[in-house]
């Protein structure tokens, strides 16, 4: 689920919590989603520790085995978390590099864009923001992060407005991010219907 606060800012949670169980369940039943869900907080506790932990080694630059670099500056991460996050990261690192390689220069894109997608990978947390949602949609889809891609055209898809609707639309039509260019297709026939 996604969640709204501010001017054009989102936040996307780090889990989403499963909905509570009906009280007129069968006792056992109850029970047993009762244990369930204390371990599934557990787990949650666990996760979101582990990514603090590993986000806080990052920042610190301890352990880290690799650097991106984009244009002047470089970013100092852990290879395994970027596969854990990205298939092109695991392509690269595992296929298309010698294991020695330690710096990987990144092109057509920003240094603060890519900070954002650095700071997600690790945590899950990004701010989407009208200034930055279609770099971040690019980025993220060539990285092939699919759940940021998602809450991208969501993000986009609820800042639809006659103003930008026809400018989303043609940006969805030329990147083939068909159920955003269908929703601000929709969005552009009923703004004009009412005019």
């Amino acid at each position: 689920m996604l969640e709204f606060r501010g001017a054009g800012v989102l936040e996307v949670p780090v889990f989403i919590k499963q909905p509570c169980v009906n009280a007129h369940h069968h006792h056992g039943l109850l029970e047993e989603n009762y244990r369930s869900d204390r371990s599934s907080e557990r787990e949650m506790s666990a996760a979101m520790t582990l990514c603090g932990v590993l986000n806080k080694m990052r920042l610190k630059e301890e352990l880290c085995d690799v650097v991106l670099r984009v244009d002047e500056v470089e970013f100092k991460v852990h290879k395994i978390i970027l596969c854990a996050r990205s298939p092109y990261f695991r392509a690269l690192f595992t296929k298309g590099s010698s294991s020695e390689q330690k710096v990987y220069t990144m092109t057509n894109v920003s240094p603060d864009i890519m900070e954002l997608i650095i700071h997600y990978i690790y945590t899950k947390e990004i701010r989407v923001t009208t200034d930055n949602v279609q770099a971040l949609l690019v980025m993220a889809d060539y990285l092939f992060m699919r759940d940021l891609v998602r809450d991208c055209c969501d993000f986009q898809k609820a800042h639809l407005s006659p103003e930008n609707c026809l400018g989303i639309w043609q940006y969805a039509d030329v990147h083939s991010y068909n159920v955003l260019q269908d929703h601000s297709y929709s969005y552009l026939l009923h703004v004009t219907a009412w005019t």
